[in-house]
């Protein structure tokens, strides 16, 4: 994770509860009104509905603690009484679709976020269908897996705008309940990008020249903790930043150059605004491809 996207889904926050809440609601009227669902689903809903609304980090580990000891306690019994019940009622790829109602579309349009929050290099825009019915949207991962916590399918943080690259390609069904990862939603941000090279004396010299051999860029753990130490492996950070080695270059050099200028006070008067020269607001570093790596080597040069 690179990017933290605490408020992401406050926009969206009270529809989607309100979602939840008619699913869940339907789930449970229609099983004792008809007893066409086990009751053992019903029961596991009532017993985690208000966390799996509110939705905090805790909720959702507390929701995926009582669906193991459901599930083990069930024994053989899990599967058709309470895993395929909660896979049907919180079906992702019913709300994938296009309808009249609330569904993936809808939520995307309301994300806050601009980029992939983990890995900050692709966009994560949404463009609702039109009646011919192309548009687009970021893909949603599930932080915990859906096949694993069929519970967490729709809940809402439990959705992570992002990339196809990080969501299919590299995550997949690694398990973040059992291998801790920083979460977007929910932790700070703790990588922290740098140059590293043989010669550290020569670096300024070497990005001004934009010689990239035997250049590198470096991701490291802001404070040391597992979670960050998976995500940096998981999302393979620095073997993809190494990748834009180029634009480092081009926008260390745009910085070293305008300090110079400014400290040589032969900037001209319409060229004094550094956000102008360098194409980048720091202050808002989210809104860019690679902002967070602009932001640390900006911070570098400062």
């Amino acid at each position: 994770m690179i990017l933290s996207i605490a408020n992401n889904w406050n926009d969206a926050r009270e529809k989607h509860s309100i979602f939840l809440e008619e699913l869940i609601h339907g789930f449970i009227v229609n099983q004792d009104t008809h007893q066409k669902f086990p009751f053992a689903a019903s029961d596991f809903l009532l017993r985690i509905k208000s966390k799996l609304i509110s939705c905090s980090a805790q909720d959702l580990l507390d929701c995926n603690n009582e669906f193991d000891k459901e599930v083990q306690n069930l024994g053989k019994l899990a599967e058709p009484l309470l895993i395929e019940p909660l896979k049907i009622l919180f079906n992702y790829d019913d709300f994938c679709k296009k309808k009249k109602s609330w569904d993936a579309y809808d939520l995307c349009k309301k994300s806050q976020i601009r980029t992939c929050p983990y890995c900050n290099q692709a966009f994560a825009f949404t463009l609702q269908p039109i009646p011919k019915g192309r548009g687009f949207r970021p893909t949603l991962d599930h932080f915990y897996d859906k096949a694993r916590y069929p519970h967490l399918a729709l809940a809402l943080n439990n959705l992570i705008p992002s990339c196809s690259t990080c969501n299919s390609s590299l995550k997949n069904i690694i398990d973040f309940n059992t291998i801790p990862h920083l979460n977007p939603l929910f932790d700070q941000e703790n990588i922290r990008f740098s140059f590293s090279t043989t010669n550290p004396t020569l670096l300024q010299k070497r990005i001004e020249l934009g010689r990239i051999t035997g250049l590198k860029i470096r991701a490291s753990e802001v404070i040391p903790c597992e979670k960050t130490r998976n995500s940096l492996d998981t999302f393979m950070i620095e073997e993809r930043y190494d990748m834009v080695m180029q634009e480092a270059i081009e926008f260390a050099a745009s910085k070293i150059l305008y300090n110079d200028l400014k400290k040589e006070m032969i900037l001209p008067i319409i060229f004094t605004n550094e956000q102008t020269i360098l194409r980048f607001d720091r202050s808002k570093y989210k809104n860019y491809i690679l902002g967070k790596l602009y932001a640390d080597i900006y911070d570098l040069l400062s």
